[in-house]
Parts: C-alpha cells; sequence; structure tokens
C-alpha cells in the first residue's frame, strides 16, 4: 500500500501565520593593549663667536663656556583592558501576514505588534522568508525556520528614557572615553 503525504496547504497574499519567536543570542569579547612610546631630543651650541667680532668677519670662537643648550624628553605609556559579555532571549508569539508568495512556493511574512501601557510603547517589527511545506497544522511556524529574518524591537516611554544615558553624560563620555 502506498499513502502520499498531504500536499501543503495553499497560501495566498494576506493570508496569516504565526510566527513562535524563540531566539537567543550570547556574544563574548576581551581586548588588552599595551602601548609604549619614548622620544628625546638633545641640542646644544658650545661654541658661539662673539657678535661684534662676528661682523668685522673674525670667526674665532672666545669662550669654552656653553653658550645654548636644550634638552627635551617625552614618554608615554598606556595600558587598557575592556571586557564584554551579553546574553540576549527573546520569546514571543505574532501573527504574520503573507505579503507575497514566490513562484516556488516561498512565503514572504511581515508582522507588526505595538503594545502600550502606562505610558510605555513596545513595537515589534518582523519580517523573513519561509517554506509552506515549514508552516504547521495548526498554522504556526517557527522563527528558526525563516530566512532572511529581521527583529526589530523598539521601545518608548519612562522605563526606557530613565535606563537611558542622559545627553551630557554622552558628551562627557565622548570626550573623555578611556
Amino acid at each position: 500500500m502506498l499513502v502520499e503525504a498531504p500536499l501543503p496547504k495553499p497560501y495566498a497574499i494576506h493570508d496569516k501565520v504565526t510566527i513562535i519567536i524563540s531566539e537567543s543570542s550570547s556574544q563574548t569579547s576581551q581586548q588588552k593593549l599595551d602601548a609604549k612610546k619614548d622620544a628625546s631630543l638633545k641640542a646644544a651650541v658650545n661654541k658661539f663667536p662673539d657678535l661684534a667680532m662676528f661682523l668685522e668677519g673674525n670667526l674665532t670662537n672666545l669662550g669654552t663656556g656653553v653658550i645654548a643648550s636644550a634638552d627635551v624628553n617625552a614618554a608615554s605609556k598606556f595600558k587598557g583592558d575592556g571586557k564584554f559579555q551579553r546574553t540576549d532571549k527573546f520569546q514571543d508569539k505574532i501573527q504574520a501576514t503573507v505579503i507575497d508568495v514566490k513562484p516556488n512556493g516561498v512565503l514572504v511574512l511581515e508582522a507588526r505588534k505595538t503594545v502600550g501601557q502606562d505610558r510605555e510603547v513596545r513595537t515589534l517589527v518582523l519580517s523573513g522568508e519561509c517554506r509552506r511545506e515549514d508552516v504547521t497544522d495548526n498554522n504556526t511556524v517557527l522563527s528558526s525556520q525563516l530566512a532572511e529574518l529581521t527583529i526589530l524591537a523598539h521601545a518608548e516611554g519612562d522605563a526606557k528614557d530613565a535606563a537611558s544615558k542622559g545627553f551630557l553624560t554622552r558628551i562627557i563620555e565622548g570626550i573623555f572615553n578611556f
């Protein structure tokens, strides 16, 4: 007996698909710098003819003492150490609209979700492409199955403003960033 696999559900523009977002990322970076620089300059005029005699054409040295000298030293040393570690985890469920069905059956999805509460607004924008076969019978697809996945999350409100650095702080850190 032969049982054929069911054909994937046909989709059209403006159909809805639920995307289950389960994304996590981890970044670690470490950097060290040790730089040293030394410079030295010495100059001296040990013998200089008398100016009156010089103007008369006599170029003999009269004194043996040091008439002029210069001594310049410079040193610079910098030692820097930096560490960065970040872990992000993002889970959500969002309803997406099919905005295009390509000739090979790939669905182009786009979703937008805005949630507002107590003067806080959070906006989530998602776009990506998936195969019709990846959409389950429950009409869901995992975010890990989307190609060209773009997820943008933006927050506005008092909580974000309180957690952000102020204008003056950003300027001072830009000038004295060491």
